[in-house]
């Protein structure tokens, strides 16, 4: 998602790439199976999902949140943990009620 804030408040966002979330109904029944059935690994489904375009559908009138870390002095895993999370999360729009799945 390419994103315009002013100051703290958005104004505006284009999404460039459709999310995906648990497909729930499937996964319990795949979740099952395998359990049941003792195989060793489950497929865990998802299906796509994209919300409107409009930028006021969403109700989001001002930046959420963010974050920040110095790698000063940190172990290699945490840095490349920071790393991974920067990469997955930058650009996310979770929209109120949702979370996110990486």
């Amino acid at each position: 998602m390419v994103t315009s804030v002013e100051g703290k408040k958005v104004t505006g966002f284009k999404i460039i790439k459709e999310g995906s979330e648990l497909d729930k109904k499937n996964f319990v029944s795949a979740f099952r199976d395998a359990f049941f059935n003792a195989k060793k690994t489950v497929d865990v489904p998802t299906v796509s999902v994209s919300g409107p375009p409009d930028k006021d559908k969403y109700g989001i009138v001002e930046l959420l949140g963010e974050g920040s870390s110095t790698y000063k002095g940190s172990a290699q895993g945490r840095i490349k943990n920071l790393n991974l999370a920067a990469e997955r999360t930058n650009g996310v729009l979770v929209a109120p009620g949702r979370y996110l799945l990486s």
